[in-house]
Parts: C-alpha cells; sequence; structure tokens
C-alpha cells in the first residue's frame, strides 16, 4: 500500500490461495512476474526480464541467498506461503528501504505474524494437503494462528514427497524430492505503541533430482531468524522507529551418486552459504505536509563450496574450489522524501548510496591444472584480475509523482536509477561446470546501473479493478555468464 509502482502486499493467506508448493511458485504469473525452472519444483522468480541476482529475496531483516553453485535453488523456494505473514512485490529497481543489489526487483516476505489489534483471543487452525498424480506425490501444511491483546503468535509444519515424472512418451524424467518445513513467530505488545516480536523458518531438503546438472542435491539444511522492536509516536516529529536483524545459514550436499558417469567419477561438493542483517527505520513528520522516512542497514555475505572428485582408473583425488571463501559486505542508508503538490499529488523523492566490500579469502587454494584459483583468473581476465578484493559505492536514485484524478481513479510517473555490484558467483566463481566447458567468475566486473522510466493508471470499483502500466529500461554493464 502507498507504492503505486509495486504490486502491493499480499497476506499469507492470498499466497495460499494462489496454490504452489514454495512463494516462487504463488507468486508466478502475477503481473510482470515470471520464472525460470532450475529443477522440478525449483521456480525462480523473473521480473519484468530480469533474473539471477537481479531480484533479490527478503525475509524480515535478511537478504536470502542459495547454496548451490549451479543456483538450483533459488532463495524464494525454500520458504511457503504459511513460513511469511504478508509478502511485496516492488517490480521496480532500486529497492530503496533494504540495501542494494536489486536492479531487476525485490521480493520482500515479512516474518512478523501480526493481528489486527481489534481481534479476538483465540486460535485458529489451518490445514492443506493436496496430491499430484503425473509425479505420484503429496503434500501437506498446517499451522495454528492465534493470540490475545498483547501477544500473537503462529507455528506451522509442512512436509512434500514426489517420485520421477513419467512423460507421455515413455521417458522417465528424474523429479523426485523430499523437503520437510517448520516456522515459528512470537510477537509481544508491551505498551500500546510498542511491539517486541520474533521468528524462525525451517526448511529440511534431501533427494532432489537436478535432470541438467551432473550432481543431484542430498541433502540441505536451511535456517532463518529474525527479530525486531517497533514503536510509534503520536504527535512529535518522530512518528515510527523500528529496529530489525537477523541471520541466516545453509548447509548444502550434492554428489553424482544418481547420475551414470559415478562409473568413472566419483564427485561430491559441500557449500554452505552465511548472512547477516540488521536495519533501523525511521519516520518523521518535518511539518508542512511532509513526510520522510530514513534509515541504515548493513548486511554481510559468506560463500564457501568445494568439489571433491575422485577418479576411479587412476585412484587420483582432487578439490576444487568453487566459491573460494567469498564475503560481500554492504552497508548504506536511505531517505525518501514525500512532498504534497496539491489536494491529491504527491511528489517523492527516494534515494540511497552504499558501499559494497567484496573479498575471495582462498583466492590462493588449489585449483585445476596445478594452478590458484588467482591464477586461474588472471589466465582468463588479465593482471587486473589478480587482485579479487573491491571496494565500489553504489547509488540508487527515484522521483516518483502519483496522485487521483478522481475518487478510486490513481496515476504515477515514475523514473529512477540503480546499480548493483557483480554478485559472489558472477565475481568468483571457480570452475563450475557449464555446457561446452566451465564457468569461470571474473573479478575485475563492473557493478551493472539501470535506467527505467513508467507510468500507469488503476480505475477500481465494487466488484473490478483494473491497471494498465507501461515501463522501459535500459541496462549498461550488464553481466553475463
Amino acid at each position: 500500500p502507498g507504492i503505486p509502482w509495486g504490486d502491493g502486499e499480499m497476506s499469507d493467506e492470498t499466497l495460499r490461495g494462489r496454490g504452489g508448493d514454495n512463494l516462487a511458485e504463488a507468486i508466478e504469473h502475477l503481473p510482470g512476474v515470471a520464472a525460470v525452472r532450475r529443477a522440478p519444483s525449483a521456480a525462480e522468480p523473473v521480473i519484468r526480464g530480469l533474473g539471477w541476482e537481479r531480484v533479490q529475496t527478503i525475509l524480515g531483516a535478511v537478504p536470502l541467498f542459495g547454496a548451490c553453485p549451479g543456483r538450483m535453488d533459488p532463495p524464494a523456494t525454500y520458504l511457503t506461503p504459511l513460513s511469511t505473514s504478508s509478502v511485496s512485490i516492488f517490480r521496480s529497481g532500486g529497492y530503496s528501504s533494504f540495501g542494494p543489489g536489486a536492479t531487476g526487483g525485490t521480493i520482500h516476505a515479512q516474518a512478523d505474524y501480526e493481528r489486527p489489534l481489534d481481534a479476538s483471543d483465540g486460535v485458529t487452525p489451518y490445514l492443506e494437503a493436496g496430491y499430484e498424480s503425473a509425479r505420484e506425490g503429496w503434500r501437506a501444511e498446517g499451522g495454528l494462528f492465534g493470540g490475545s491483546r498483547s501477544l500473537d503468535y503462529k507455528v506451522g509444519a509442512g512436509y512434500r514427497e514426489y517420485e520421477d515424472y513419467t512423460a507421455p512418451d515413455g521417458t522417465v524424467v528424474p523429479a523426485g524430492l523430499k523437503s520437510a518445513t517448520a516456522n515459528g513467530a512470537l510477537g509481544w505488545r508491551p505498551g500500546d505503541n510498542q511491539r517486541l516480536w520474533n521468528a524462525v523458518t525451517y526448511t529440511k531438503e534431501k533427494d532432489i533430482d537436478f535432470p541438467s546438472m551432473p550432481m543431484d542435491n542430498i541433502e540441505t539444511d536451511f535456517w532463518v531468524y529474525n527479530a525486531g522492536w517497533r514503536s510509534t509516536y503520536d504527535g512529535g516529529t518522530v512518528t515510527r522507529l523500528e529496529v530489525t536483524g537477523g541471520v541466516s545459514w545453509i548447509d548444502h550436499y550434492m554428489d553424482n551418486r544418481n547420475k551414470p558417469n559415478v562409473k568413472m567419477m566419483e564427485a561430491g561438493t559441500d557449500a554452505m552459504t552465511r548472512s547477516w542483517a540488521a536495519h533501523a527505520h525511521l519516520d518523521l513528520d518535518p511539518g508542512a505536509s511532509l513526510t520522510l522516512k530514513t534509515g541504515l542497514d548493513v548486511s554481510n555475505l559468506t560463500r564457501d563450496a568445494t568439489r571433491t572428485r575422485y577418479i576411479k582408473a587412476s585412484g587420483a583425488t582432487f578439490y576444487d574450489r568453487l566459491w573460494p571463501n567469498a564475503v560481500q559486505a554492504t552497508g548504506g542508508g536511505f531517505a525518501a522524501l514525500g512532498i504534497p503538490l496539491g489536494r491529491t499529488t504527491t511528489l517523492t523523492v527516494d534515494g540511497r548510496l552504499d558501499a559494497v566490500d567484496s573479498q575471495a579469502r582462498a583466492a590462493d587454494a588449489a585449483s585445476l591444472g596445478g594452478m590458484t584459483v588467482r591464477e586461474q583468473y588472471v589466465r582468463f581476465y588479465g593482471d587486473e584480475a589478480a587482485e579479487t578484493d573491491r571496494t565500489e559505492t553504489l547509488g540508487m536514485a527515484a522521483l516518483v509523482l502519483d496522485g487521483e484524478f478522481a475518487p478510486r481513479r490513481t496515476w504515477y510517473v515514475r523514473s529512477g536509477i540503480s546499480s548493483r555490484a557483480a554478485g559472489v558467483t558472477e565475481r568468483y566463481f571457480a570452475f563450475g561446470p557449464a555446457p561446452g566447458g566451465f564457468l569461470v567468475g571474473n573479478p575485475t566486473l563492473n557493478p551493472e546501473k539501470k535506467w527505467e522510466g513508467e507510468m500507469g493508471v488503476s480505475l477500481s470499483g465494487e466488484k473490478l479493478a483494473v491497471g494498465l502500466s507501461g515501463f522501459y529500461s535500459q541496462v549498461t554493464d550488464y553481466i553475463l555468464p
């Protein structure tokens, strides 16, 4: 609400009604949103044609990342509609409130479960189950929602299990998986205008087939924890103060035990992803009907992965560093000023500034051909690639003009620029298998920069709502694998 260039906010109830095994499938086919299938039940969101790490998934305060070096586990697939209280989709680049890195768009899932202040005391149960004949699979999910005047709580759990898919021509397509999820949230109101909350989400995945990869997902553990405090104020310059923070960690193991090449080579990959973030948000009332939103945030991402290969014919064992203990830390701030231009028209000036520090702590680890990872970067990208550590300054700015030309008839015009630093995989990925050879990251990559313009109108009535929008975007220094 209040962000005309986004898709607004959807409750967990609305998301559950859209179907799908996970959050990525639930939001697929929204206006401007599509998905690329990385695996039978792994959909990677694409917003207005841009995907990969250009679309950021955030739960609470924590930007989420997968742990598969081949990106077969987009982070939105770890979340279910039951593990969130609401989700906002921002289809434009440069979501200013939470860090840099989203030139494509942002999926922001709220972890706090908060009932309306006038909600009655009690508990509401929820249960859903389904069966899919094509993969002879089933899923079930359930939970309890409840609370009192000062407490809100939610607990949920789910399980799904699918087998391979048999195509009409008799071809058997590997498509099996086993997945269990659990989540909980607890919120407390110590006063009328205060709130303290925390939430945890856990997902366990086993035996997931990756038909297009030389390995399958044998086992993955995914955890996210968030906590926050919020206070609102009446009649002063400060109207709202909120502090949130959280951590996520993923342990991921893949191997080729079910692949044809296991007869010649046994291969396995241990991978891990760790991230944490903290966020402070302040809303101000400067007077003259102006509104001002400001904030600061910091985040840190660590990714490490090593592939082990045992060649049966020679008895030799090789260790390949896919992510060389790469760390990417960000810190910055944002501000959004709302300026009324008339009774129904508002101009919003929005911007943020960030510093991004990227490091490959194991750049001198052994790689293919008796060379180190750093020497391989130099081999492909020149002497400049020997310096793997880099600090960059990024910016984002936007102007939005919106208003009403009649009751329930709104319009908006937006123009903005955004940028993002090359991600850990784009910058440091070392010899992951790819069609025709290997994928090698480039430490010298410049940040992507995007300019976009957009306009739209919406008409709503008692039983029908119609929206029409158009946009144009241009990306420079676009990063290709």
